[in-house]
């Protein structure tokens, strides 16, 4: 029903323009329709092909929902897009069998349009609300907290970092009128009202999904380095993101704060630094390990810096 698809729908970009429509594949005689999670798989594929590629032809698997998601069926069904010379209109859809080669014609009701905002609305909205009275260009401070006010987003908490996510935001804390404009044009909204669900909606998958978390989680080291060429960050600043990004799994992370201490008395010392390596698999660490006793150096794959903080945790046990 239609308060389901709403439930799964991550952005809001996926159902913007066609009223949470269905997807469905022709079985010789009759359509099956897919599920409502296979249905915002396609959307949302086919929307991020058709905005940040230029490409005229495209594939991708299909793993969202009960069917694809079947362990005998991964890696077995994808959907194949064909657009016309303007890349304006869908020619041909369809999905393939890997198996059996077999390819069963699909169709959309209402039929997909690729969702677009108004620039010039967004523009104004970003102007009227949020600039900076010297810099135009970028939000002023009071504008970002108006702005996270606006959308519901608590401006202390890591919600702020899923909004720079969700518009690609090339720089920690600041958020400029290109970055606002052009994000949540491509994600079809109008006004600020639409500006405040595509937010909500991307909290909240981001937040219930731990494919999406982690997508979200790795992002964020790449965004706040100081520039490409670095490959790690600050143990300071790594600590501060850490007690934003893992609060809301404090109560199931036991042994944060000893991490978090022990990466306290370390930062001046061995440990000045944080890899790429560290960030992502840090998060895992967490998760999965509540004591010492329960750590599994997984055949020697934890970061080193995970080990001597296990080894230091084993010494004071002594």
């Amino acid at each position: 029903n239609f308060e389901d698809r709403m439930s799964y729908s991550s952005s809001y970009s996926s159902y913007a323009s066609s009223q949470n429509g269905t997807w469905s594949w022709k079985d010789s005689y009759r359509w099956v329709v897919f599920d409502a999670e296979a249905s915002k798989q396609i959307d949302e594929t086919i929307t991020d092909k058709w905005n940040n590629t230029k490409e005229r032809s495209f594939s991708f698997e299909l793993t969202a929902g009960s069917w694809f998601n079947q362990s005998r069926n991964r890696g077995i069904y994808t959907c194949h897009v064909e657009l016309n010379y303007s890349r304006n209109k869908i020619n041909k859809i369809y999905q393939k069998n890997k198996n059996t080669a077999y390819q069963r014609e699909m169709k959309r009701e209402p039929a997909f349009q690729l969702p677009s905002g108004n620039n010039k609305k967004l523009g104004q909205l970003f102007d009227k609300s949020y600039a900076d009275k010297e810099e135009r260009d970028i939000m002023s401070e009071q504008g970002m907290l108006k702005f996270f006010k606006d959308v519901g987003v608590n401006p202390e908490s890591h919600e702020t970092l899923i909004v720079s996510y969700l518009l690609q935001c090339e720089e920690m804390g600041i958020l400029s009128r290109d970055e606002f404009v052009n994000g949540f044009f491509k994600q079809g909204c109008n006004d600020k009202n639409d500006v405040k669900k595509c937010v909500q909606n991307k909290c909240r998958d981001v937040n219930g999904n731990t494919k999406q978390w982690k997508g979200f989680y790795k992002w964020i080291f790449k965004h706040v380095k100081e520039d490409e060429k670095k490959k790690t960050i600050s143990t300071e600043l790594a600590v501060q993101l850490w007690a934003i990004l893992f609060q809301k799994d404090k109560g199931s992370m036991k042994l944060m704060d000893k991490w978090m201490t022990y990466c306290e008395k370390n930062k001046d010392k061995d440990m000045k630094v944080v890899s790429r390596d560290l960030w992502e698999q840090l998060y895992d660490f967490l998760k999965e390990t509540s004591s010492i006793d329960d750590y599994d150096d997984a055949g020697g794959s934890w970061p080193v810096a995970i080990d001597e903080f296990v080894e230091y945790l084993q010494e004071q046990k002594k």
